[in-house]
C-alpha cells in the first residue's frame, strides 16, 4: 500500500460453467481443471515438488510454500491437507500466495463448496478471508501450524517486496498466452531472489516462455507428463551453492505484559518457541494497556503513507486474532460494533474524503457517511459527517492480553522488576538487582518507555504520552449512549458492564500516571463537543474515577520494531495505536527469529526498525 500499491483491486469476474465451476471473465481461463481440479493440484504442486517425501523428515521444524496465484485458494488448501496428515506435530507450515484480482467472499465459498472434502479447512479460511485491499494479510490457522500470507496486488510487485525464503514454488495462474503480464523476467529474477539450493518448483504449463525464464535465472528445469489432457509441464530445482542453515535456539525472553509483550509471547510460541515472560505489576497489561475499553482505531492520511499501511493491516491483523482467541467472549471482552470517525470540521472532513478518493480502500472497510446515517448506525443523534469502519471495535486490552498468554510455551513471571540486562557468551542476561533471574539468547523488550533504563536502549528517542480516561455508570443516564464507537477529538464507545468509557486526554508535559481532576473535566468537555444532544440529556451525568496510564512513543510516530543487537529486539513506542500495531510487529519479529516469511512489506519492516535511529 505504498506507492506499488496505492491503486483500486478489481475483484475478479466470473463466469459459471453447467457444472458451476469458475472461470476468469477477464483472462477467458479456468481457475482449474475441469477434469478434476482436485487431483490437478495434488499431480501437478505436492507430487511434483516431492511434497510427500519431505514433509515427512523427522527434523523438519518450518518449511515455506511460495504460490503465484491464490485464485480460489485450492491449492492451498490441499497443501495444508497434506501437512496435517504427514508434517511433525512441532512443525510450521507458510504458505505465500499473491492475487491481483482477488474473489468476493460469495464467489470464493460457491467455488469451494465443489469440494465439499476439503470443508473442515475451507470453513476457516472462509471465516477469515480478508476483505478486498491491497498489501499483504496474515493469517494463521490450526494454532499456528499453518499461516498464510496473502499478498493483494500485482505478482511482480508483491514478490520485489517481499522477504522470505521459498522451499517450494507453485508456479499457478493463468496460461501465459492469456496472462503474459505476470510471466515475465522480473518475476523469474524474484523468484530466484527468494530461493536456496534445496528450492523447488512446479508448474502446469510447459510454454516456452516460462521455461526460458526460469533457466536464465539459474532453475535446473525438466519437463514431465502432465495431468489430464496436458501433454507436458515442468518441474525442477533452484541451482545455488550449498549453504550452511543456521538455527535459532528456539528459547525466548520477554520484558513486559502489555499489549507488545503479550502479542511477542504469543506469537512466538505459536511458532514453537519457548518463552518466559517478566513483568514489573502483579497481572499482565497494567499500564498503558490497562484500560476497560481500548480502540482499534487508525486515522487515513491524504495520501497513502508508511504509517496509514501499518495501521491498516495492523487493524485487519487484531480483528483476525481476536475473532480467533476470543471468538466466545464478543460483547463482552471485545465487540466488532464498528467505529463511527466524525470529522472535526470541514477542513478535516475534506481530508477524509480526499483520503477516500484514492479508491484504495474497498467499501466494507472504510466508507463515507452524513451525519443522519452516522446517527442511525450509532443509534444516537450525531451532528456531523464522518467516516465509518465497519470492521473496527472495542476490545478489552486486559483480557486480550491474558488471553494471549495463555499458552504451553509461555510462562510469565510477574512482579518481576528487571533492572539491568547484559550480554554475556551468546546469551542475554536479566537482573533483579544484583540476581541474575533469567538468560537466554533471545531477548524482546516490550515495556515501552522504562527500556531506555537499560544501557543497550538508553539512546532510543522514546517519548511519553499520559493519557486519562473516564467512566460513567449507564444507569445514571436518561438515554443510552451509542451502539458504535464514536471518534473525533477523543473517543466513546458502547457500554461494557454497565459502564462507559470516554476520554482520553493527551498531555506531553506530564508523565505521572495519578489521575487528576482536570483531565476528567476535560474529558467530559470532549464528550460535550463530540455528542452534544446526548450530552445535553445526561447533565446528570456522574462520573466515576477514570483511570490514567503513560504511552511511549517516537518522533516519527511509528514503533521500534525489530533487532536493535544481535539477539536484542524491541517492541516499544506504539503510542495510542497499539491494539491495532503491537500484534503486527510480534509476527514481524517472529518472522524475523524464525526465519519466515515476513508479515509486511520490505520498505515498512525498514522503516519500523531500531536501527533507523542508530548513528
Amino acid at each position: 500500500m505504498t506507492s506499488a500499491t496505492s491503486s483500486a483491486l478489481e475483484p475478479a469476474q466470473l463466469n459459471w460453467d453447467e457444472q458451476g465451476r469458475p472461470e476468469s471473465a477477464l483472462f477467458g481461463d479456468v481457475y482449474f481443471s475441469r477434469a478434476n481440479g482436485l487431483a490437478e493440484t495434488q499431480y501437478v504442486f505436492l507430487q511434483q515438488n516431492h511434497l510427500h517425501q519431505r514433509w515427512q523428515q523427522a527434523d523438519l521444524r518450518h518449511f515455506t510454500i511460495a504460490e503465484t496465484g491464490f485464485g480460489t485458494g485450492l491449492n492451498f488448501l490441499c497443501a495444508w491437507q497434506l501437512w496435517r496428515q504427514l508434517a511433525p506435530a512441532e512443525a510450521r507450515l507458510h504458505f505465500v500466495s499473491v492475487e491481483k484480482f482477488p474473489l468476493r467472499l460469495a464467489d470464493l465459498q460457491q467455488a469451494l463448496a465443489l469440494w465439499p472434502e476439503l470443508a473442515e479447512l475451507s470453513a476457516p479460511l472462509l471465516q477469515h478471508y480478508p476483505c478486498n485491499l491491497a498489501g499483504f494479510h496474515r493469517l494463521q490457522f490450526d494454532q499456528g501450524r499453518v499461516t498464510l500470507t496473502l499478498m493483494l496486488g500485482d505478482a511482480i510487485e508483491s514478490y520485489q517486496r517481499l522477504d522470505a525464503q521459498v522451499d517450494a514454488w507453485f508456479l499457478d495462474g493463468f496460461a501465459p498466452a492469456k496472462n503474459p503480464q505476470m510471466w515475465q523476467p522480473e518475476l523469474f529474477q524474484q523468484l530466484a531472489r527468494l530461493s536456496h539450493a534445496h528450492t523447488s518448483f512446479s508448474t502446469f504449463t510447459a510454454a516456452g516462455i516460462v521455461k526460458r525464464g526460469l533457466q536464465a535465472v539459474g532453475f535446473q528445469v525438466e519437463k514431465v507428463p502432465g495431468f489430464g489432457h496436458k501433454r507436458d509441464m515442468l518441474r525442477g530445482h533452484f541451482q545455488a551453492e550449498m549453504q550452511t542453515q543456521t538455527h535459532t535456539p528456539q528459547r525466548a525472553l520477554i520484558i513486559g505484559a502489555g499489549i507488545a509483550g503479550a502479542s511477542c509471547a504469543h506469537a512466538l510460541a505459536q511458532a514453537g518457541w519457548q518463552v518466559e515472560v517478566y513483568e514489573q505489576a502483579p497481572a499482565p497489561a497494567q499500564g498503558a494497556s490497562g484500560n476497560p475499553q481500548g480502540v482499534l482505531y487508525l486515522k487515513l492520511p491524504k495520501f497513502v503513507n508508511l504509517s496509514s499501511q501499518l495501521h491498516c493491516q495492523g487493524l485487519l491483523y487484531s480483528r483476525h486474532l481476536l475473532r480467533q482467541h476470543l471468538a466466545d467472549e464478543q460483547g463482552q471482552s471485545w465487540q466488532e460494533c464498528g467505529v463511527i470517525q466524525l470529522a472535526l470540521h470541514e477542513k478535516d472532513r475534506q481530508r477524509q474524503l480526499a483520503a477516500l478518493s484514492s479508491g484504495i480502500y474497498p467499501h466494507e472497510f472504510v466508507h463515507a457517511v452524513e451525519a443522519e446515517q452516522a446517527s442511525q448506525l450509532a443509534q444516537i443523534s450525531l451532528n456531523q459527517d464522518g467516516l465509518y469502519y465497519p470492521l473496527a471495535g472495542w476490545v478489552n486490552p486486559p483480557r486480550f492480553c491474558q488471553r494471549l498468554l495463555q499458552h504451553d510455551r509461555i510462562r510469565c513471571h510477574y512482579n518481576s522488576l528487571i533492572s539491568r540486562i547484559t550480554f554475556h557468551q551468546g546469551q542475554w542476561h536479566l537482573f533483579q538487582g544484583q540476581q541474575l533471574v533469567a538468560q537466554a539468547p533471545i531477548l524482546v523488550v516490550c515495556n515501552a518507555s522504562a527500556a531506555t533504563a537499560f544501557v543497550p536502549c538508553q539512546s532510543l528517542p522514546l517519548g511519553s504520552i499520559r493519557g486519562q480516561v473516564s467512566y460513567a455508570k449507564v444507569e445514571q443516564l436518561p438515554q443510552p449512549g451509542p451502539v458504535k464507537v464514536i471518534c473525533q477529538e477523543g473517543y466513546i464507545s458502547p457500554a461494557r458492564d454497565n459502564h462507559y468509557c470516554f476520554g482520553a486526554s493527551f498531555d506531553r508535559s506530564r508523565s505521572e500516571a495519578e489521575w487528576v481532576e482536570a483531565d476528567q473535566q476535560e474529558n467530559l468537555a470532549r464528550l460535550g463537543r463530540m455528542l452534544p444532544d446526548w450530552y445535553d440529556s445526561c447533565q446528570t451525568l456522574q462520573l466515576q474515577q477514570g483511570r490514567a496510564s503513560v504511552r511511549s512513543t517516537t518522533p516519527d510516530h511509528l514503533p521500534l520494531v525489530g533487532e536493535l543487537q544481535p539477539g536484542l529486539f524491541l517492541s516499544l513506542g506504539h503510542g495510542s495505536k497499539g491494539l491495532i500495531t503491537a500484534p503486527l510487529a510480534a509476527e514481524i519479529i517472529t518472522s524475523q527469529l524464525s526465519h519466515a516469511p515476513s508479515p509486511v512489506p520490505r520498505e515498512l519492516s525498514e522503516a519500523l526498525s531500531p536501527l533507523r535511529y542508530q548513528p
